[in-house]
């Protein structure tokens, strides 16, 4: 009787290992076979590219000696990128306000970009903000872009200030309505001026996905190390070239100014092939051969996955520098004679 408990017990076994068995192998042979596989019903990875500008480098100019009149000084910016910036406007703010606040405790306020002309927004500790705009900005072209914008924020023809400026707290995800119905800030109220300016003055300077929008200029090696490691997305780090004049206030009538695009000269410039945020020359040498200095800047092609993740990046059209440039004046005969005209007609004020 034993012996026969035994065996039945191994049969029992026996046929419960192979029907187990038997289930693995079908559904093994359903997922390689005669189902799907497992990798084609999931989510199918993606990757989107899209592409940022290398600003060439411009050309230096020479004197008939080839003492070097104007070269580049190069140095890193921090950028908000259109493409990559998040869309939540919170996580955006969030990125921003980390960025200026790591700025300020390395002691680089000054590297912080000042947003241009627009409404002014003074925050009052314990008060609240306060707002201030001047006549002339609502006659330019970034005045006639307000305009636009607030009426896009259905915002009542004849609207004060005060109302245009909680309109665009609310756009900007800046502050929210609280269960009383009143207007509640997400941040401090310094904090609050400083993004409604700067969130302001990206739009009507044209921030877009072939526009990025400086925040800090002249970043030390620590600041970018904490803006990459914090901001893994929404910022681009950019080489910029300041032009240094290397006689400064000496031949300054010949050599010009550079300085970037203007309002009435867009048309022109645009036409060329130009990037809208392009620094190009205003008067003298820099102007007269602005073709030859200017070069052709380049593009990287920046890959992403479906989260935002950065998965290659590469440069598929190398920048191109501008070409030197060598006059015919000698800079030190130029500095003489011109500390001689310059002595004279002090005489001539003084007698």
């Amino acid at each position: 009787m034993r012996k026969r408990d035994n065996i039945i017990r191994i049969w029992a076994i026996a046929v419960l290992y192979i029907v187990i068995a038997l289930i693995y192998v079908g559904r093994l042979l359903y997922l390689q076979v005669s189902g799907q596989d497992y990798y084609s019903m999931s989510t199918p990875s993606r990757t989107y590219s899209r592409t940022v500008k290398i600003q060439a480098q411009r050309g230096e100019i020479f004197d008939r000696n080839g003492n070097p009149l104007v070269y580049n000084n190069y140095s890193h910016n921090i950028a908000l990128d259109y493409a990559s910036l998040p869309a939540d406007d919170k996580a955006s703010n969030d990125i921003m306000i980390s960025l200026v606040d790591a700025a300020r405790i390395l002691g680089m306020s000054d590297c912080i970009v000042e947003p241009k002309e627009s409404l002014v927004v003074t925050a009052e500790p314990g008060v609240g903000l306060s707002y201030s705009m001047s006549d002339s900005f609502l006659d330019s072209s970034r005045g006639r872009k307000y305009t636009r914008l607030i009426g896009e924020l259905n915002v009542k023809d004849g609207a004060s200030l005060e109302e245009q400026a909680e309109a665009l707290l609310l756009h900007y995800g800046i502050a929210e309505w609280d269960d009383n119905d009143e207007l509640s800030y997400r941040y401090t109220y310094e904090s609050c001026a400083f993004l409604l300016e700067l969130r302001l003055d990206m739009d009507l300077s044209g921030f877009s996905s072939v526009s990025p929008y400086v925040l800090i200029e002249g970043a030390d090696l620590e600041l970018l190390t904490i803006a990459e490691e914090t901001c893994p997305r929404g910022i681009l780090i950019q080489v910029s070239a300041e032009r240094v004049y290397n006689y400064p206030g000496y031949a300054s009538h010949i050599l010009g100014t550079v300085g970037k695009i203007d309002g009435d000269e867009m048309a022109y410039y645009t036409e060329q092939g130009y990037a809208m945020d392009a620094i190009v020359g205003k008067s003298g040498v820099e102007a007269a051969f602005e073709e030859y200095l200017r070069g052709v800047d380049g593009v990287l092609t920046i890959t992403e996955d479906t989260f935002g993740n950065i998965v290659e990046s590469r440069v598929t059209t190398y920048p191109v520098a501008g070409r030197n440039v060598y006059l015919t004046i000698d800079i030190t005969l130029q500095e003489q004679v011109e500390r001689i005209l310059n002595a004279g007609v002090n005489d001539l004020i003084k007698n």
